[in-house]
């Protein structure tokens, strides 16, 4: 017997923490034990326990729900760092979303120490931006 432990950060709400509550709703998922507390640096937590089995089989759909936003902040946060926006005609906002759409494949991302990295490089970005331009 194995229990599962969502914790929501309700001070710094991520941008997933909405569709997986929507998820575990529309799935008719109740955890069996809900609370605000502490929890590692944050002082202001919603946390919902559920059992392992109860759970289980939808894990992999949170699991997918939560590497879906991380992928695009990733790339984003990839993106702001690498381009110069203001040389374009194109407002960064859309440029963003366009340059995130083509680039989000699963050869853009490797795992390096356990985390999440984005794998492209600025000439990836500098090819699509060409295509978009």
């Amino acid at each position: 017997m194995h229990s599962i432990t969502l914790v929501f950060d309700l001070d710094s709400i991520d941008t997933e923490d909405a569709e997986i509550k929507d998820y575990l709703r529309d799935n008719q998922l109740s955890p069996r034990n809900t609370y605000t507390d502490v929890y590692e640096d944050k002082n202001n937590c919603h946390v919902m326990e559920f059992g392992g089995c109860y759970l289980g089989r939808h894990l992999e759909a949170i699991a997918f729900i939560q590497r879906d936003f991380v992928e695009v902040e990733l790339l984003t946060n990839f993106l702001e760092e690498n381009v110069e926006f203001d040389q374009y005609l194109i407002p960064k906002n859309q440029m963003i979303t366009h340059l995130v759409s083509r680039l989000r494949t699963k050869d853009s991302f490797v795992v390096k120490n356990d985390e999440l990295c984005v794998s492209l490089s600025k000439l990836d970005v500098d090819r699509e931006i060409k295509e978009i331009v």
